[in-house]
């Protein structure tokens, strides 16, 4: 967990602590900071609110390097089998998509990704994790200014208190550009669990679009180290209609999508280079007939018991304690720490030391009030 993150959290035991846009800023940094590169399997069902259109399953793997690069290997299932496969891909700015489905013509080996030039956020669609999992997006809007990060103070959700922010999604208009609603995200962040969101909510301008909620779960990673994780989202998505040219957004979702990230399956720091996120090398490496035994497997599979914690307020603030500790040692290589020592916003210098402080200053008074009670 991040400087920043962690003493946050430590602080909001006490009370709802100010936040100005740089920490905002700060806190994207922070979420992918403690790995190079992350991959995993989902799966989930988007079902329409019409009970006349069926339901369509999907599964796939998706991988994500700290830099920016995507792959998702994503297959339709229809009658318990892959039938379409579709490949896409984001390096440096470039987007392949590459349709691989089987039993298609050309075959295979003839087909050519469709390339174009693209940025973070060009894979958030349904069917992908990349509504709830907000690496990519969180690294390409740190900046303060083009997406007007915003602190909208601290509201609860499920118990967790969270810091709630607004992020537009584009960047800032050119002074000359057409006065139009800007569509922006706004999330609620908690700070105790490595500022996962557990609810994003997208506005078209001043229009809901989209709603998802997230559960978080407690993953055991190598070498005993424990780390949150998004682990399910529920996703309403609203529908447009459109009347004499105009686009009107409607006021009930026009479908729903659950998505689940197979925690098991998680593997992280692999060293993946650039020809790994070439969508025609993927194709040609897995099959459906791939999928297909590893669906089988995944069925098969028995999950261990979720990993739960005490809740008390003793073992919360042992738990940040140790956050903070492992903060420490890492910040030296984390992109805030950079921006520090070429004298950045002031928040980036004073805040993190400030905040160590003051979350010492806490555990040792929460500390002292319990012992003085025995």
């Amino acid at each position: 967990m991040n400087f920043f993150v962690a003493g946050l959290a430590l602080l909001g035991f006490l009370a709802d602590p100010p936040v100005d846009a740089q920490t905002v800023a700060d806190i994207f940094r922070s979420y992918s900071s403690e790995y190079k590169d992350v991959q995993f399997l989902y799966e989930g069902t988007i079902s329409p609110v019409d009970k006349n259109v069926p339901p369509v399953s999907f599964q796939g793997s998706y991988t994500y390097r700290s830099d920016g690069a995507t792959l998702i290997d994503l297959f339709y299932l229809g009658g318990g089998r892959p039938t379409t496969r579709l490949l896409s891909s984001l390096l440096r700015n470039q987007q392949e998509d590459l349709e691989a489905s089987p039993d298609y013509l050309p075959p295979l080996r003839d087909r050519e990704p469709r390339i174009s030039a693209s940025g973070s956020g060009a894979l958030d669609r349904p069917d992908t994790p990349e509504r709830f999992f907000l690496a990519s997006f969180f690294r390409g809007h740190v900046n303060v200014e083009e997406y007007g990060l915003e602190p909208q103070g601290w509201e609860e959700i499920d118990g967790h208190r969270c810091l709630v922010v607004r992020s537009y999604l584009g960047r800032r208009p050119q002074p000359n550009a057409p006065a139009r609603p800007r569509s922006y995200h706004k999330l609620w962040l908690d700070l105790e669990r490595d500022g996962h969101p557990l609810r994003i909510d997208r506005f078209d301008g001043d229009k809901i679009a989209i709603q998802t909620f997230v559960t978080l779960e407690r993953l055991a990673r190598p070498l005993g180290r424990l780390t949150w994780f998004p682990s399910e989202a529920r996703t309403s998505d609203y529908g447009m209609l459109f009347d004499r040219g105009v686009v009107i957004r409607k006021t009930e979702p026009d479908y729903f999508e659950t998505c689940k990230i197979l925690g098991y399956t998680l593997k992280f720091d692999q060293g993946l280079s650039d020809t790994y996120f070439s969508t025609k090398k993927q194709a040609l490496v897995a099959s459906d007939e791939t999928l297909a035994k590893l669906k089988r497997e995944m069925e098969a599979y028995k999950p261990p018991a979720k990993i739960v914690e005490p809740s008390d307020p003793e073992s919360r603030n042992r738990r940040l304690n140790d956050a903070l500790t492992r903060a420490d040692a890492q910040s030296a290589r984390l992109e805030a720490s950079s921006a520090a020592r070429a004298g950045g916003h002031w928040s980036v210098v004073f805040l993190p030391w400030a905040l160590l402080l003051a979350a010492m200053l806490s555990v040792g008074f929460l500390l002292h009030r319990s012992w003085s009670r025995r």
